[in-house]
């Protein structure tokens, strides 16, 4: 008899479980109490039942266990210390009742009583549903009613701005690293609390969560609590800081500001025309993505924290869901402040080409992973953008910058021109690695470039958690030292080469041309 079973964390915070309990642990009673041990336990509950680095709040640890099959099987008892049993009964046809029990009886196993600390978190969380349920419901008298009085001029503004986002859902959650305090609680005031807002937008992929933090402090008032004063806690939402228009399209969602109607008619149709040429080119791209167009440099610095040399960027971050990374959050950011002064015709960086440079990343980023070195992220943008011209690639040559150049040191970079800090450089490397991309597609052809660009996503998560906080993703996490021990692997992988090899084949085809 095989069972499947899991293991699930259901704290609000992380877990680690240390030496304890292995599936072996498990046993079966059948009608006659007779016992039963297992034959054979899944490779992942053979030395413990937690991950090898501990649960993420709810996070499920699933695996198998195996017994010989029993000899009276008309109600059997699966068994694991600690735990509450569960009692199987059988007939002739099969299975045809099970329930949760106590080990030695058919009685309900006793229930929890809840902590003062765990009353007052589902109290909060109570009212964070009922708060997020009403922007979705579009209710301002039950959103303010969440809220004390003194913010809800505020409150109101921000619940009319969501209301001008195309919301499918809306979700606000307590952090998982907070610690309720005894005398905070007794005080009737809880403050700085972290609060996760989570939404999804219409339409659009149901993997692609949008994720925000907030800061809420609560009071309690007449018994009940609400939120007294609150703040953004790093990037807010586009919506959130001013009023928005949105443009639809048959594959893009175009949100900005009042007054940009004209303009975003035009990026709308750039928008379509990119994902026309990429479709065309043969990348696979999602039904809709959402694009935010800024007309002021500071309102595009705002939501990426980027200054007036960038012209676009799409932004995602990785989220650590079970046993995968999970990019979320995809969109991409057009500042259009930034392209008032470039030409118009015949420069690779003009709004189109850079539309669909990013839009490059936005479909690529299911199958890329933080690791990924960053020079194929970029590369394989600048090859498919179509911005290696004759005239790029002579500039590489002829202004000296090849020797420079070097893909090992590329590789533990997280970015490309992170140590150039007056912009004279990161030109080329975008340029060396475009070139490096078209010659691992000439060379060996699309579908082992393919295969050796989703080598990293296929990276087991075990392999690389050790080296990451487990809610660090995207701050600061060690990425380019990671992608440097797995690129070499990579290459000799799927091609046989040394990275010291496809950095000499490269230049050696550039000075030829």
């Amino acid at each position: 008899m095989i069972f499947s079973l899991a293991f699930v964390n259901t704290r609000q915070r992380a877990y680690y479980l240390g030496k304890g309990l292995t599936g072996y642990d498990a046993w079966l009673l059948d009608a006659e109490f007779a016992a039963y041990e297992p034959l054979q336990v899944s490779d992942n509950l053979t030395e413990r039942i937690d991950p090898p680095n501990g649960w993420l709040p709810n996070q499920v640890h699933a695996g198998e266990i195996v017994f010989p099959r029993p000899q009276r099987i008309g109600e059997l008892k699966f068994i694991f210390p600690s735990y509450a049993a569960a009692t199987l009964r059988f007939a002739e046809s099969g299975m045809i009742g099970a329930a949760v029990t106590s080990a030695s009886r058919d009685t309900p196993p006793p229930t929890v009583t809840p902590t003062p600390k765990q009353v007052v978190l589902r109290e909060l969380e109570s009212l964070l549903e009922r708060q997020a349920s009403a922007v979705i419901t579009g209710d301002m008298n039950a959103y303010l009613a969440t809220f004390t009085a003194d913010v809800h001029q505020e409150q109101q503004t921000i619940f009319t701005r969501s209301r001008q986002m195309p919301l499918a859902n809306y979700r606000l959650s307590i952090s998982p690293s907070t610690v309720l305090i005894d005398s905070d609680i007794e005080d009737g005031r809880i403050e700085d609390i972290s609060i996760i807002m989570r939404y999804q937008v219409r339409d659009t992929p149901t993997d692609n969560p949008f994720l925000f933090k907030l800061r809420y402090s609560f009071e309690r008032r007449d018994g009940s609590w609400v939120v007294s004063q609150y703040a953004q806690d790093g990037t807010p939402p586009f919506w959130w800081t001013d009023d928005i228009i949105v443009q639809e399209t048959p594959h893009f969602l175009v949100v900005s500001r009042p007054g940009a109607e004209r303009v975003l008619a035009t990026v709308a149709q750039e928008c379509e025309r990119a994902y026309r040429d990429l479709q065309q080119a043969g990348l696979k791209l999602e039904e809709r993505f959402v694009v935010y167009f800024t007309m002021e440099q500071d309102d595009f610095t705002t939501q990426t924290g980027l200054g007036s040399r960038t012209l676009a960027a799409a932004l995602s971050f990785y989220e650590l869901t079970g046993e995968q990374f999970q990019a979320v959050g995809r969109a991409f950011y057009i500042n259009g402040a930034a392209f008032t002064e470039q030409p118009e015709q015949s420069d690779p960086l003009e709004r189109l080409v850079t539309i669909r440079h990013e839009l490059v990343h936005l479909a690529l980023a299911p199958e890329t992973r933080p690791f990924t070195p960053i020079w194929l992220v970029e590369g394989v943008a600048v090859y498919f953008a179509d911005q290696l011209t004759p005239d790029v690639r002579r500039r590489l040559v002829e202004d000296g910058k090849l020797d420079s150049l070097s893909l090992e040191q590329l590789t533990g970079e997280e970015s490309l021109g992170s140590y150039d800090l007056l912009g004279q450089y990161v030109a080329y490397e975008y340029i060396f690695s475009g070139e490096t991309v078209r010659y691992l597609i000439d060379t060996y052809g699309s579908d082992s470039f393919w295969e050796f660009y989703r080598y990293f996503c296929n990276i087991p998560t075990d392999r690389v958690i050790d080296q990451i906080s487990l809610f660090s993703i995207g701050f600061g996490a060690p990425f380019g030292k990671i992608s440097k021990e797995l690129t070499p692997e990579a290459l000799h992988e799927v091609y046989g080469i040394t990275i010291t090899d496809l950095d000499t084949a490269v230049k050696q085809r550039l000075r030829e041309r």
